[in-house]
């Protein structure tokens, strides 16, 4: 029998995987991985410039404008927008772009750590 089925505890921690997973699709039943992790990256570091997060994910500034884009208030691809994160001006570099939660990307952030049995930090 494998492994996996005689530990409880990877049992339980491939279930909270599935259920976090079950959470994106909730928010679009498609949502590529790709704005599930500039997501996570945001959720776990916000205020960074876009540039930044591109660099950490090893993809373009246009890949991560895009994403963004998706994730903010004005969608793409005839999606409805999901309004999880906001981008703002850099106070330091007023050109650049940077990005945070909105509440409901906080919501979201609180739902996941829920979800995976961590502490908000609250």
């Amino acid at each position: 029998m494998d492994d996996a089925f005689e530990n409880p505890f990877r049992t339980r921690r491939v279930r909270d995987l599935a259920n976090v997973m079950e959470l994106f699709a909730d928010l679009r039943r498609d949502m590529p991985l790709q704005l599930i992790r500039t997501f996570l990256m945001v959720a776990a570091d916000p205020g960074r410039p876009f540039k930044e997060y591109s660099k950490r994910l090893g993809i373009s500034q246009s890949s991560m404008s895009r994403h963004m884009s998706e994730l903010a208030e004005w969608g793409q691809r005839g999606n409805q927008p999901l309004r999880l994160i906001e981008s703002f001006e850099d106070p330091e570099e007023r050109r650049r772009k940077c990005a945070r939660l909105t509440p409901k990307g906080e919501q979201t952030r609180d739902r996941l750590v829920d979800l995976l049995g961590g502490d908000r930090g609250d």
